[in-house]
């Protein structure tokens, strides 16, 4: 069997045997005593650096490893927390705008994902965004956003823009974002029309009710959950008025009545022009081509800016007018103010006469449930000054400019209420805190870590709750997160499964891979006529790096989730053991026998471009790096210590060389959690260690194995001089130990 044959079926099996790895139940929790220096602040170890930082951002590096080392994990955080944000949008419209032909792709928006997770300096922020965008979804893999390719750009630097600030701000812009309106259908959302003529009423619009997507989809994932929970996430309640279920957060009445909140919110219409990328794009809100401005725009052309969509650029090159994607505002006429199409009460006595079906109560009423009473809220029909206000006008010439004012105010008042509503519910705290543990540290945290750091978000130390960098803090820092992996209190069932795109990102930023494509801006969009300037001239272009459709290889493809729910559910188990134990492990969901081959290959082929056509096999190892996709630079591998022979009659490195190797990979990969221990006096069948480092050691130096192939040995290659077989060598063993179990669970 040819070497790589052998590598590929023995990563195969081990990949394979992590599906079924035994667990045992959960560790006791240990109340941790402060001390004046700031607990686990100066890492131990290279090891147990990398491991914070393969928890906090997408990829230990050495830069990093060292200046947590030499400055302490607090100084780190603090430095990360005022890094300016990296992000997309402005970026994307520069590269879009300087394109000679064609058009701007989901592929460019993937591509640049992937440079920013890999080479940004914002990586704490970053990290949080992506573990924030599978809380908080919006897809491209939906019809009604795969084509938009500024938008979801827009929507990534929403999350980026909001990770270490205020949850409330981040719910609130996601409830406005015409990005979360598309995905969740409730752009342009209408409120139930009721006519009235005397005492006969008709039902208008044929009797559509509010689209009820997002209603249901904010309160369920992105806030307070289906299940009343304690403070502690696992703790539930019966249902007093139905005695063997749980009692439940909201109802389907509650749905419908959010529902109705969420109406009349369609594009903004900004007068006049804007600049994109250098390109100029302009709009008209007004009637009959007659300008308006302000919330006068939403009331004068009501019809026609409600139901319009912002175009794009005339050279089709994929630009879009910025209202495409600026918060949504508000079109009274549409939206539930409790009142008729006459501007009166909606009635509600069907015992005089004939109620279309579906006709609402005038006034909105939303109870969720909590642990002690439930919480409520109403929302009247709409005033100004104790007079009934009729903000379903169909033109602003019925309206005074005050009038307009207080019906828009109305409109978002109601929201920022509802928002408020969810904001301030008790389950908002654990629900939060346990998906931001499962998706950096941990798929089952013990109730006593989920209830710290929901009491982190709950106030912030300073009387401020749902602040997003005190919780992170407390996540990334708890004594769980941080108790050392040879603690007897550690947990074994601690951590979580890799994500299958993760791995690829971080074995990129490990070892200190680059785009291969160098491309820069152009100085002027040439398919404007004349050429305009592109404000982003000489900066980087599109930089490469790697799959574009990922999905295909790891089921997971940056902002493209198949659904809501994300490329998986925190509350999955997989069905043996994982379930039998109690269990947690949403990454299993997505990670089996088909995927984990997949994902192999493709990391084998990604890891070895640029040496010896992409299967790290041929001579000049590193000679040709690619153009158009990621590589490690020759330097950066030549860092790694791997050792081999001097010619093919030459000694193999020496145990304390080869020992060297795997404990850097131990450090820098897996954060000090490979398993067994290595003698100094290895003897091959006899006495290789323990564990995976063993299994290492007995593959490295053992016959038919990795030093012997490199040396020139029959199952081997060799092709190449010795500095090029050890480039080999080392990303050899990188690709065995990214496809092995136990680099597949961050601990």
């Amino acid at each position: 069997m040819r070497l790589m044959g052998l590598f590929r079926l023995t990563g195969l099996l081990l990949s394979m045997s992590a599906l079924f790895a035994p667990m045992t139940a959960r560790s006791a929790d240990e109340i941790f005593a402060d001390s004046f220096e700031p607990p686990f602040n100066i890492p131990a170890s290279d090891g147990e650096a990398a491991r914070f930082l393969n928890q906090a951002t997408f990829g230990a590096t050495a830069a990093d490893i060292s200046s947590i080392r030499s400055g302490g994990i607090f100084t780190w955080m603090n430095n990360q927390m005022g890094v300016a944000p990296t992000l997309s949008r402005a970026w994307l419209e520069a590269y879009t705008a300087s394109l000679p032909t064609g058009s701007v792709s989901q592929d460019d928006r993937v591509h640049r994902w992937f440079n920013t997770a890999v080479t940004a300096p914002d990586q704490l922020r970053q990290r949080v965004a992506w573990a924030l965008s599978q809380i908080i979804v919006a897809s491209d893999r939906d019809a009604n956003l795969s084509g938009e390719v500024i938008m979801m750009a827009e929507w990534n630097d929403l999350l980026v823009r909001n990770a270490l600030g205020n949850y409330r701000t981040l719910l609130r812009e996601a409830t406005y974002s015409p990005m979360m309106a598309r995905y969740l259908t409730y752009l342009r959302n209408r409120k139930f029309e009721l006519n009235r003529s005397g005492s006969t009423f008709t039902a208008g619009n044929n009797g559509t009710q509010p689209d009820e997507n997002y209603a249901r989809e904010v309160m369920q994932l992105f806030s307070i959950g289906l299940l009343v929970r304690g403070n502690d996430f696992y703790t539930t309640y019966p249902d007093p008025a139905n005695p063997g279920a749980l009692r439940s957060t909201y109802t389907e009445t509650d749905i419908s009545e959010l529902a109705r909140v969420f109406t009349g919110l369609s594009y903004q219409c900004t007068q006049g022009n804007s600049s994109v990328g250098g390109v100029t794009l302009s709009r008209n809100c007004g009637a009959n081509n007659t300008a308006c401005t302000g919330i006068e725009c939403r009331f004068t052309n009501t019809g026609t800016l409600f139901t319009a969509t912002p175009g794009g650029d005339s050279a089709n090159r994929g630009l879009v007018h910025p209202d495409r994607y600026k918060p949504l505002v508000c079109y009274p006429r549409y939206n539930d103010n409790g009142r008729d199409t006459s501007g009166a009460e909606l009635e509600t006595d069907s015992g005089s006469f004939n109620l279309p079906p579906g006709t609402p109560a005038p006034t909105k009423q939303i109870s969720l449930g909590t642990s002690g009473s439930d919480v409520s809220l109403a929302f009247p029909p709409s005033y100004l000054d104790s007079v009934p206000l009729h903000c379903g006008a169909m033109t602003g010439s019925t309206l005074t400019g005050a009038q307009q004012q207080a019906c828009v105010d109305y409109c978002e008042g109601n929201i920022d209420d509802a928002i408020d509503l969810l904001f301030n519910h008790p389950n908002l705290p654990v629900m939060l805190a346990r998906q931001l543990i499962q998706r950096m540290v941990t798929s089952n945290p013990t109730s006593a870590y989920v209830q710290r750091v929901a009491m982190v978000f709950a106030n912030n130390g300073s009387g401020v709750r749902g602040d997003l960098a005190a919780t992170v803090r407390a996540v990334l820092m708890d004594v769980e997160a941080r108790r050392a992996l040879t603690d007897p209190l550690h947990d074994p069932n601690f951590g979580k499964a890799r994500e299958p795109l993760l791995k690829l990102v971080a074995m990129w930023r490990h070892f200190g891979a680059i785009s291969g494509d160098t491309a820069l801006i152009p100085a002027t969009n040439v398919r404007d006529s004349p050429a305009t300037p592109n404000p982003l001239a000489g900066q980087p272009s599109r930089r490469r790096w790697g799959p574009t459709n990922p999905q295909n290889e790891y089921e997971m493809r940056p902002l493209g989730a198949p659904t809501v729910f994300n490329f998986y559910e925190p509350d999955y188990k997989q069905p043996g053991e994982v379930t039998e134990a109690g269990l947690y492990s949403p990454e299993l969901q997505i990670i089996h026998e088909v995927t984990s081959v997949a994902t192999s290959n493709d990391l084998f082929a990604r890891l070895c471009s640029g040496y010896g056509s992409n299967n790290c096999t041929a001579g000049n190892t590193g000679s040709t790096p690619p153009t158009d996709r990621a590589y490690f630079p020759m330097a950066n591998i030549d860092l790694i210590p791997a050792k081999v022979a001097i010619n093919a009659s030459g000694p193999a490195p020496s145990i304390a060389d080869d020992i060297a190797l795997v404990e850097f990979f131990n450090a820098r990969m897996m954060g000090g959690s490979m398993s067994g221990v290595i003698p100094l006096d290895v003897a091959c069948f006899g006495n290789t260690g323990t564990g995976m480092k063993a299994l290492l050691m007995n593959l490295i130096r053992c016959s038919g194995g990795l030093n012997e192939a490199l040396n020139g040995g029959s199952a081997g290659t060799t092709g190449g001089t010795r500095v090029e077989r050890q480039r080999r060598k080392a990303l050899y063993l990188m690709h065995l130990i990214a496809i092995s179990p136990e680099y597949g669970q961050q601990r």
